[in-house]
């Protein structure tokens, strides 16, 4: 049976026809319909939870909406980790599953958070919105479109930009879509306080009766027994004048007092606006869309962009939708010149072929190339994995080790013709002789690069397709070197046979030189009489890079080589919108005085448009924030200039936290380094922070320092005398209903405008809000009172002081921490900086009192967690590549050599990330696994030869030596052509791959 299916294809021509045919016609239909994008698609694990109640302090916050949050989620055993900032009026609760929650089960667990959140809507505070739970995924905006018009109402292009995103948002393949920078229209009915307290109204029943005049209610159903009728009521709030008409009360002389006759009603924009975009100086809106996984980025944004144009035609000369964010600009560049590195890549293991087998043996081998590469990208459509970097990386680093395979049997097949065996004997032979060593070394190579394949997390969602890539490929080879390729040998042996005497000509049989065989000969002859010298030789390099390892520097991910980068402004907490704008106005000029700068565009109050997938923060409603990206002329104009840039911006800002950041691969964090200090009190976490950011800011390349507890805000404290509130029925949970109204208002109902729902908010008038003065003299309405004048300035009745307040209270895993973060200059390592910081903090006097501890997040937390991933699989396939040796070549003596040379492979590969002068980061530990799998392979070659002779066996030093130089030539060839596939991604690969 073995020896019919070992000449098969061979025996059957149309079989390998219909085969050959069948392979290439499924690649080119995989390569056709595959989706295209520029980054890997990653789980969406992390969650934000926003919740809002307008007028509490962040302490009250805390304590009334943060902990009920977090206390409900940690129900879910899913949750991995619970992180929440409580500001004054925000809580934002960032909930992470586990990483063994998979792809398909996220949504279901998303659902079960959701559900915990309605029971508690309940327990928060009446005025606080129900909890908005928006699963966040590392994802990048596909498309963004600002409506650019200086001389047009923000009132006309926020019309714009809502039709623009209901338009997008129906093309097929459109995830979601975000509007930024647009102001929040409200009907506002400002109320003179003592007019309202001569009519004996709180401002709490005062838009009671407001929202009681808005009829949007179900009326009911009147069936009889010829019809059925909706009854509904008309009453809806339906503009200023409708609102300005509602009755209040009935005086003694028959007036009727209505809400004109105490209060202004007017129609405006929210003022101060929460968040404001900035696009080439002026103030726009932009319209943000991303593109479902799974699809071709190219297509989808071409039908984007003719929406888009169509809208255009529409318009008005005077708005213009400018695109300012092209993802398939980016995906088009990556995959194009990740194209350029796989055709060079392809030339350059040719050409190898070419010089070191000769001409016959190159074209079929090479063969190999297009067709494992059919077969690989039909794998990938039918794991659905998209072509982007990761994937297409993948079929680069194995274009040198899938034809390893075809290499080997091609040189058996040629090896057992010249021995006068005939073609399918020769065939039949190789293909049987070679099975076992073959199937070993593709198991191996496989086995190792599994880890990265199943790495659960972001990080394995980040790389795994590489891995899978290379597996699918090694495979590929594996199958086509068993039926193929030999069959392949085979006929064109036949059709042009050659002859039996040797012909001279490097194009024939490939490059020898008999000089340099005799004398590797002769070093194989003298290692194998003195093993003792021949293993001390060979040990040299190994043992050197095990000792050079620990002066390497360590690097999770290398930054992206891209034309953009972002910049980061944090003023001081206090400081309002318009301040803000004030300072980007002047950071945008320094920033666009620098030649190779392009462009650039601002978002204050909120995050931008997430332009690279890793983009996450949670800044939305701080008016002191705001952020941009850059677009710079050429792809490496940031390393270029972002140090010195960082460096003028922190003397030109001296008051405020100015970051030029390269945009970075990996999962996102908030800073590079970053210490929780964790305990229960705010007082001692603020001072303990403080002593360790004074060290921190002594640490090399820090360039700021910050802790969540080292900003305070103003606030003004209301002291309640009960005794004099108790007179007017007054208890200490009415003054903050009555100030809330008062101050930040209370919804009464709303206005339809079509598909918008304007908001009606009553408060007082600006004239009150403005100063402390006008608020402590202003009334506050007994309950209960009689009639006549009930109201009583709130300084009679409370003492008002200003103090100081915590600015946000951060929390981890329930428990309140202070988070120090330090930020360094652009492109430096975040290990130096972190081991100087630790030998400081070692060094330090800084005594932790009992119930508090540090713990290090930020870069070494998510580095160490995805090593620690990748080890917790490595062992496992570890041991399967053992049992895949031992069972192969039958003997554990074998398969600990084999073992051995794996291990001393790790230390060649220290040695050459050290000489490269490289980080030893994620790829390096990429291009140690293939090397790992590189050495077993060439290793399992050798012993497999020496083990198939007896002579050889029974230690023959002649015939040993040369088994080894004719198995060596094998191995010469299939490192020269992997080094051929590595070659462009070393040279042209950017940043990314050099440590390889």
């Amino acid at each position: 049976m073995i020896d019919t299916l070992s000449n098969l294809f061979y025996r059957l021509p149309r079989l390998t026809i219909l085969a050959l045919g069948f392979i290439m016609l499924m690649g080119v239909s995989a390569l056709t319909n595959l989706p295209r994008q520029e980054d890997p698609t990653m789980t969406e694990r992390f969650g934000t939870v926003e919740t809002w109640l307008p007028g509490a302090s962040a302490k009250r916050m805390e304590s009334l909406v943060t902990e009920k949050i977090e206390n409900a989620l940690r129900e879910i055993p899913e949750v991995k980790t619970l992180d929440s900032t409580t500001r004054a009026g925000y809580s934002f609760v960032s909930p992470e599953l586990f990483d063994s929650v998979s792809k398909d089960e996220v949504d279901l667990v998303w659902s079960e958070l959701r559900d915990k959140l309605t029971e508690i809507e309940g327990d928060l505070p009446a005025n606080a919105t129900a909890p908005l739970l928006i699963p966040r995924g590392p994802l990048a905006t596909t498309l963004g479109v600002a409506i650019v018009a200086p001389d047009t109402p923000i009132s006309i292009r926020e019309r714009v930009a809502i039709e623009l995103r209901s338009r997008l948002a129906k093309l097929p393949g459109t995830k979601e879509t975000e509007i930024y920078g647009e102001p929040e229209q409200e009907i506002r009915v400002e109320v003179d306080p003592y007019a309202l307290a001569r009519i004996n109204l709180s401002i709490e029943q005062f838009s009671a009766l407001i929202n009681a005049s808005d009829t949007k209610l179900a009326a009911g159903q009147l069936n009889t027994a010829s019809s059925s009728l909706v009854v509904e009521v008309k009453g809806d709030l339906s503009g200023v004048e409708r609102i300005a008409s509602i009755p209040l009360l009935r005086q003694a002389d028959g007036n009727v007092v209505r809400v004109s006759d105490v209060a202004s009603i007017t129609r405006d924009f929210v003022d101060p606006a929460r968040t404001m975009a900035i696009i080439d100086g002026d103030r726009a809106i932009v319209v943000g869309t991303k593109m479902e996984t799974g699809r071709r980025v190219d297509t989808w944004v071409a039908s984007a962009k003719e929406i888009v144009e169509g809208y255009q035609s529409e318009l008005p000369a005077a708005i213009e939708l400018q695109i300012i964010i092209d993802q398939n600009e980016y995906t088009s560049d990556r995959l194009s010149s990740l194209l350029q590195n796989l055709i060079m890549a392809i030339a350059l293991v040719l050409i190898a072929l070419l010089f070191l087998m000769g001409v016959r043996s190159a074209i079929i081998v090479g063969a190999a190339l297009p067709l494992t590469m059919a077969m690989v990208l039909t794998g990938l459509s039918v794991l659905d994995i998209p072509l982007h970097q990761m994937s297409v990386t993948g079929l680069i680093i194995a274009l040198g080790l899938l034809i390893d395979n075809a290499i080997v049997v091609v040189e058996e097949y040629k090896l057992n013709r010249r021995r006068g065996e005939n073609v399918p004997g020769a065939i039949s032979d190789s293909t049987k002789h070679l099975f076992i060593p073959l199937m070993a070394s593709t198991a191996t190579t496989a086995f190792a690069f599994m880890p990265i394949a199943t790495t659960p997390g972001g990080v394995g969602d980040f790389t795994g397709t590489l891995a899978i890539s290379v597996v699918l490929s090694v495979t590929s080879s594996f199958v086509l070197a068993m039926t193929v390729i030999p069959a392949l040998a085979g006929f064109i042996d036949q059709r042009f046979p050659t002859s039996s005497t040797k012909m001279a000509g490097w194009w024939v049989n490939g490059y020898s030189n008999e000089k340099l065989r005799e004398l590797y000969r002769q070093s194989i002859r003298w290692a194998l009489e003195k093993p003792r010298y021949g293993i001390g030789v060979a040990l040299v390099l190994p043992v050197l890079g095990f000792v050079l390892s620990s002066t390497l520097t360590s690097s999770f991910f290398p930054p992206v080589d891209r034309n953009q980068f972002q910049v980061q402004l944090n003023m001081p907490a206090s400081a309002s919108l318009a301040e803000t704008r004030s300072a980007v106005e002047y950071l945008r000029t320094e920033v666009e005085a620098v030649p190779e700068v392009v462009s650039s565009h601002w978002f204050i109050g909120e995050s931008s448009p997430e332009v690279y997938y890793n983009m996450m923060s949670n800044t939305d409603g701080l008016s002191s924030y705001a952020n941009g990206f850059v677009t710079t002329q050429h792809v490496d104009d940031p390393r270029a200039i972002l140090e010195g840039l960082q460096r003028k911006l922190m003397q030109e800002f001296p008051d405020a936290q100015v970051m030029a950041l390269p945009f970075e691969q990996g999962p996102p964090f908030q800073a590079p380094i970053e210490v929780r200090i964790i305990g229960p009190d705010l007082v001692t976490l603020k001072q303990l922070g403080e002593e360790l950011r004074l060290i921190l800011s002594q640490t090399e390349l820090v360039t700021y320092t910050t802790a969540t507890l080292s900003r305070t805000v103003p606030q003004i404290s209301v002291y309640p005398r009960e005794n004099m509130a108790n007179k007017l029925g007054l208890s200490n949970r009415d003054l903050p209903n009555q100030l809330n109204g008062s101050l930040s208002g209370f919804v009464a109902g709303s206005v339809m405008e079509g598909a918008t729902e304007v908001p009606v908010r009553v408060r007082f008038s600006d004239r009150i809000r403005s100063s402390l003065d006008q608020i402590t003299s202003s009334p506050v309405m007994g309950m209960g009172s009689a009639s006549g004048y009930g109201g009583i300035p709130l300084e009679q009745i409370a003492d008002v002081d200003l103090e100081p307040s915590p600015n946000r209270i951060d929390r981890y895993q329930g428990e309140r921490i202070n988070t120090v973060q330090g930020f360094l200059l652009p492109y430096a390592y975040p290990s130096v900086a972190i081991n100087d910081f630790r030998k400081r903090l070692e060094a330090s006097d800084i005594t932790l009192p009992k119930g508090y501890r540090i713990s290090f997040g930020g870069e070494e937390e998510q580095r160490g967690e995805a090593v620690g991933n990748m080890i917790a699989t490595f062992f496992m396939y570890l041991w399967l590549m053992v049992a895949v040796i031992v069972l192969s070549l039958n003997s554990f003596r074998y398969a600990g050599i084999i073992g051995l040379v794996g291990f001393l492979s790790v230390g060649l590969a220290f040695f050459g990330v050290w000489l490269g002068g490289h980080p030893m980061g994620y790829t390096a530990i990429i291009g140690t696994l293939g090397l790992i799998g590189l050495a077993i392979n060439g290793a399992i070659i050798v012993l497999s030869a020496l083990k198939a002779n007896e002579k050889a066996r029974a230690g023959d030093i002649e015939v040993s030596a040369n088994i080894v130089v004719d198995a060596t030539r094998h191995i010469v060839s299939t490192t020269i052509t992997t080094i051929g596939g590595f070659l462009p991604l070393i040279l042209f690969g950017g940043h990314f791959w050099p440590p390889f």
